[in-house]
């Protein structure tokens, strides 16, 4: 029996240190999200920085960046005649004017959207512009329902 309860806690502790690990590289991948300077293409995705909730640790808006943007550059590059690369991507903060220069937005994870004033301001520019946001990545209803109450 005393066997057993030593076993019992040396796999707790083991599953409790490889939890705390799988959480640390959640929060270092999101802090290892870096910009990228975009090749002089006729096309360039950018990625939109938004205040959060903490829903998802801050980390909501870097969701597999950069992967999306590259996947989804090397699919317009493979369907169609727009010049675009894979790199042909930009992290931007939603909150500057740096905004209205893309055409084409990625935001991802909307249900921890928290906007600011200001980018609150911004999302209704671009939007009254004519800019396109592709939103990806509703856990539920209840993130749509954040997205809801943000717009």
């Amino acid at each position: 029996m005393k066997h057993a309860a030593s076993t019992t806690l040396s796999l707790l502790i083991i599953t409790a240190f490889y939890a705390g690990e799988a959480n640390a590289q959640v929060i270092t991948r999101c802090l290892r999200s870096t910009e990228n300077t975009p090749p002089a293409t006729e096309f360039v995705a950018a990625r939109w920085k938004f205040g959060t909730n903490g829903l998802i640790r801050h980390c909501g808006w870097s969701h597999n960046y950069p992967w999306s943007e590259q996947h989804l550059n090397e699919f317009v590059a493979e369907t169609t005649r727009i010049d675009v690369e894979p790199l042909s991507y930009q992290l931007l903060e939603l909150g500057s004017n740096q905004v209205f220069e893309h055409p084409f937005t990625y935001v991802s994870e909307p249900g921890e959207m928290e906007l600011t004033e200001l980018e609150v301001e911004n999302l209704r520019e671009y939007i009254n512009r004519g800019g396109f946001i592709l939103i990806d990545d509703f856990d539920g209803p209840r993130h749509l329902a954040q997205l809801r109450q943000q717009m």
